[in-house]
C-alpha cells in the first residue's frame, strides 16, 4: 500500500465546519492530498474527472443524499473501487444497511473523533485493498 501522504482523499459534506474538522483529522492521520466538496453535484463532477483513493461522504447533503452519490461513485469508471466512508449524524440501521449494500466500505456516526475516524478508515481501506 502506498504511503498515506500519497492518497487522494475527497471530503464531502454540506457543512463547512464538518469538512474542516474531517480534513484536520485526516491531516493528523498522515493524509496530505485532501480535497473537499460541499454538495452532491460538485462531487459527481470531481469523481468523473479524477480518481480518489478515499471519499469521506456525508449521508445528508443539501442537494441530494449520500446514497445517491455513493451509487454514482460505484458506477464511475475511475472510482468504482475507491474506499468510501459514509459519515452520518443519524444512526439508523436501515441507512447503514442501504449504504453497505450500495458499496460503502464503512460508516461512521457524527460527531466523531480522530481515533474513531482512524479505526473506521483502516477497515474502509482494507476493503479497497481486497477489491
Amino acid at each position: 500500500m502506498k504511503p498515506l501522504e500519497q492518497f487522494d482523499v475527497l471530503v464531502v459534506d454540506d457543512q463547512k465546519s464538518m469538512r474542516e474538522l474531517a480534513m484536520l483529522y485526516l491531516y493528523k492521520l498522515g493524509f496530505r492530498r485532501i480535497h473537499e466538496s460541499p454538495d452532491g453535484a460538485t462531487t459527481k463532477t470531481l469523481v468523473s474527472d479524477r480518481q480518489y483513493d478515499l471519499v469521506v461522504l456525508d449521508w445528508n447533503l443539501g442537494d441530494t443524499n449520500g446514497l445517491d452519490v455513493l451509487k454514482f461513485i460505484r458506477a464511475s469508471v475511475l472510482n468504482k473501487t475507491t474506499a468510501v466512508l459514509i459519515a452520518t449524524g443519524e444512526n439508523k440501521l436501515s441507512n447503514v444497511q442501504s449504504a453497505m449494500s450500495a458499496g460503502a466500505s464503512n460508516y461512521i456516526t457524527k460527531p466523531y473523533n480522530d481515533v474513531e475516524l482512524r479505526s473506521r478508515l483502516e477497515r474502509a481501506l482494507m476493503c479497497k485493498l481486497a477489491a
